[in-house]
Order: structure tokens, then sequence, then C-alpha cells
């Protein structure tokens, strides 16, 4: 009953890998929760993509693929949200968890995925080639407040009066058009998740905490957070079909906080969304947080390649270029994971590359390239700017938000 194995997981397992869950996160509202309402809710949950780590029969450590759709720079392809990466207390430091980690990444790879995306330990994930590509933005608008005392107790700030400001909670009828809207300002950014008009996508599992609303005229959503501790009102996706669009849904996201008693409003968009211009042009600031824990595992290289490239990896290499003559794929950019995967994504562009390397790659003696590859020369650059231009990846996390 010792042995050792590693298996995708039978239907059988469920409950002893909820056993395990809980025995990593003791609180059931993290993520048990999330698993139990995957195990009830989402369609595409397979036993065969929750990959295990068994002593005996007994899952000891586990790791779950979420198969979703995936944003690549090329467009959408199949990828998942890795996710409830977890080993159990008494069988930590032995391998189990990264095993896990590493068998699905190839279970993904198997099953034609292109990308795995996720947040996890900066110092954690690196050693399976999951690169940090997914860069934090925060933009922050001071609310001032109305005359007139503030409310003082939580039920002051939860009051009847949402209409007032111009929003109202989403109700099932309004999701087909809170999802296109989604499609079109949300996930449009490389490691964006795909998210379908399917109700419990959208179910906002605490409305203690969250909401999600909408303009009456269907026109603009957000889905927020109450954080009382810091006293904003925390915006994690917001869209507007236009600008006056994006204008009345901001006033409305403010007035909501100024009614709770809140004096900032802070938008978890990124830079370029509607919302988040206007509140920059209202004078708010915005805060960039560098990739450290917002991962992207690359695990089929063509789907986020341009026409006539082709990828060779090569650890040896920050980054080289090659052009061959003739033939169908006759651009080879040659590089370890982390540049490759930097470039492809979008979170750096050639230029933000050659910048970094500079005095370690350019001052490599000839003789240490790898044969038949030379430093990018002038004339390429214009090319790798055209096709790799810089990019936003931007994980959105669907569904996640809605469930805590």
């Amino acid at each position: 009953m010792t042995g050792r194995t590693e298996r995708g997981a039978r239907a059988s397992d469920y409950p002893a890998l909820r056993d395990l869950l809980l025995s990593t996160w003791p609180n059931p509202n993290d993520e048990l929760g999330i698993w139990d309402y995957l195990v009830a809710s989402d369609p595409t949950l397979e036993p065969e993509n929750v990959r295990l780590v068994c002593l005996g029969d007994r899952p000891v450590a586990a790791t779950t693929l979420v198969m979703r759709q995936v944003r690549t720079r090329q467009g959408w392809t199949s990828g998942a949200e890795l996710t409830l990466v977890c080993c159990h207390p008494d069988h930590r430091r032995k391998g189990y968890g990264g095993a896990t980690v590493r068998g699905a990444l190839a279970h993904l790879a198997r099953r034609g995925g292109a990308l795995a995306v996720f947040y996890g330990v900066p110092e954690f994930y690196p050693r399976f080639g999951c690169v940090p590509v997914l860069p934090g933005f925060r933009t922050e608008l001071a609310v001032a407040p109305e005359p007139g005392p503030a409310p003082s107790t939580a039920a002051d700030r939860s009051s009847p009066g949402l209409g007032e400001t111009g929003l109202r909670d989403a109700t099932e009828a309004d999701l087909s058009g809170i999802s296109r809207l989604h499609d079109e300002r949300i996930s449009i950014y490389p490691a964006s998740v795909a998210r379908s008009a399917a109700p419990w996508m959208w179910r906002v599992r605490n409305p203690e905490g969250h909401a999600l609303w909408t303009l009456p005229d269907g026109r603009g959503y957000a889905h927020v957070a109450f954080n009382r501790e810091g006293a904003s009102l925390d915006v994690q996706e917001a869209a507007a079909a236009d600008g006056l669009t994006a204008r009345r849904l901001l006033a409305g996201l403010t007035g909501e906080a100024r009614r709770r008693g809140f004096d900032k409003v802070h938008l978890f968009l990124a830079p370029d969304n509607l919302v988040a211009r206007l509140a920059r042009l209202d004078g708010a600031w915005q805060r960039y947080r560098p990739a450290a824990a917002g991962f992207v595992a690359i695990t089929r290289w063509e789907p986020h390649l341009p026409p006539g490239y082709r990828v060779v990896e090569d650890a040896r290499c920050d980054l080289f270029y090659r052009s061959e003559p003739g033939g169908p794929e006759r651009r080879v950019l040659r590089a370890g994971r982390g540049p490759l995967t930097e470039l492809l994504m979008g979170y750096l562009d050639i230029d933000d590359l050659l910048l970094r390397q500079e005095g370690t790659v350019a001052a490599a003696p000839s003789e240490t390239l790898p044969p038949g590859t030379v430093l990018t020369a002038e004339g390429d650059l214009d090319q790798l700017r055209a096709d790799f231009p810089k990019l936003l990846p931007k994980y959105t996390m669907a569904p996640y938000y809605f469930w805590f």
C-alpha cells in the first residue's frame, strides 16, 4: 500500500482529493470552495485532467487543469488554467507536488494544449519551465466625500440605493451582453481566458464582499470587491461599449464608493481600458508591478508564432535570431524558455531583451555562439519589432473572482 504512482484522477478519487485539499487549506471557503464549485458546476472538468501522486491508492499530491480557450499573440487556442496545486502536510519536501505540476504540463501538451496560465509562488514554479509574464496594473482614484456624515457601520455601507448611482445588480438576463463586452474589451490580451455567458461562470459567491453590477442599458459592467480594511472599492473587472458609457460607469463606481464610505476606487484594469484611461484623466495615478507571481507555461510553440517562424529551445542563449533563405520556415528564434516566453507573450519586446542582455550576450565571444547562429542584425530588428510588438498580457482569472 505504500508504492508511489503518478496518474490521472478517477471520479472515485474525488472524496479523497477533497480531504487532501482540506488538509492543505483548512479554510473551506478558500481552495476547497473552488474545487467544490468546479465539481458542481463546470461541465468541462474531467477526472483525467487532475494529476495525482498516490501512495498506494491514496492521493497525497495533486494539480488540476481547468481546460479553457486561452488567447495567444495569434488568437485563441487550447490551453488551461493550472490550479489547486497541493500536497499533504505529512508528505511535503519529497517532490510529490512538483511531480504533479510536471505531469499536468505534460498531460496538457499531450492533449494539444499550447499554454497554462496561473498565479503561484515565485520561488517554486520556474523550475518547471513556467515564466512570470503577467504584470500587475492598478489605477487609484481618490473619491471626494459628500457633505454630511459618512456611513459608519457595515449596515450603512451595504444599504439599498444602488440605482441612485446609475448601477444595478446584474441578473442572468444580462449575462449575454456582459459576456459580449467581456469578449470585446477584457479578453483581448495574451493570457486571457475565454468565458461564456453560462450563469455559473458569473455567479458571485460572496455577495457581502463582491458584486457584479451593470448599467441599466447593459452597455457597461463591473465586478467589484468591497475592501473594508483598505477603505476602497476594488474594481477587478470593468468594460464599457464606448467612451461615453465608460464615463457613466466610472461615475457610478465612484458614486457607489462614496455612498459606502470608501475614499478611493482601485481599478485593477489594463492601462488602455477605457474606464482606467478616464480615471487617469480625472487625476488617478497608475501603478505597474513587474511580473513575479503571474505565470505562463508554454507547452506548444507553434500557436504563439507568426507565419514563417520556428523556435529552437537552447538554454545557452538569451536570444539569437537567424534568417534562413527559402523554405516555409525561414526565420528561426533560438533562445532559452524564459526570453522566448517573454517575447511571444508580449511581456517584453526585442528592444527590451537586447537592452537587458547588452554587455552579456553582445559581448559573448563568437566561439560560444551556437553553430550557424548570428546575433540579430539591424535589418532584422525591424522585422522582429513588427512581428513581436509589446503587448499587455493579462490573465482574467475566469471565473475565479466570482467565487471568493
